[in-house]
């Protein structure tokens, strides 16, 4: 179920300020599993191969953080079921149950078949957010562990997730 919120500002003004020049940005919140989601699966960005995709147009805006993980500016490039929407190239905010969240954009979609019957997680595993990484540049214990949730600031299930509508 889809919840569209609005919210004037992702900043805070000064007392001086009389006009933020931030935009308005709106968002749609989306209900997430009751499930443990914790783990959070990768990909290498090279099993992209399709160069008329809009998978590979976001491949190659991408470019390698230094956790190995891919991202365009400041997003990761994840992969979502098809309950969080479908559009190649959405940008959303993913929240944690320890209050960090990060921002994503959509570089691929699940195949339903892959997810649970609402098309939102892996139920094997409780995967709900796949990233892309560069799996010669990834710490090797992500590897081991087959999870992104080794990195800090990955860890824990997710609470939240919303996608920003276009201005």
């Amino acid at each position: 179920m889809e919840n569209v919120e609005t919210f004037f500002s992702l900043k805070t003004p000064t007392p001086k300020e009389t006009q933020s020049d931030e935009p308005i940005v709106q968002t749609v919140s989306y209900e997430v599993p009751t499930v443990n989601t914790n783990f959070k699966a990768y990909t290498d960005y090279r099993c992209i191969t399709s160069r008329s995709s809009a998978q590979w147009k976001i491949r190659q805006q991408s470019y390698t953080d230094e956790n190995g993980l891919r991202k365009v500016d400041d997003y990761y490039c994840i992969a979502l079921g098809s309950y969080y929407g479908t559009s190649i190239g959405d940008k959303y905010r993913i929240t944690l149950d320890n209050g960090n969240s990060f921002l994503a954009i959509l570089a691929d979609v699940k195949m339903d078949i892959h997810t649970d019957p609402t098309n939102r997680y892996v139920e094997s595993n409780g995967n709900l957010v796949e990233f892309y990484v560069d799996t010669k540049l990834v710490d090797p214990m992500i590897l081991n562990l087959g999870t992104v949730s080794y990195l800090e600031q990955l860890r824990g299930n997710v609470v939240q997730v919303e996608r920003f509508l276009e201005p």
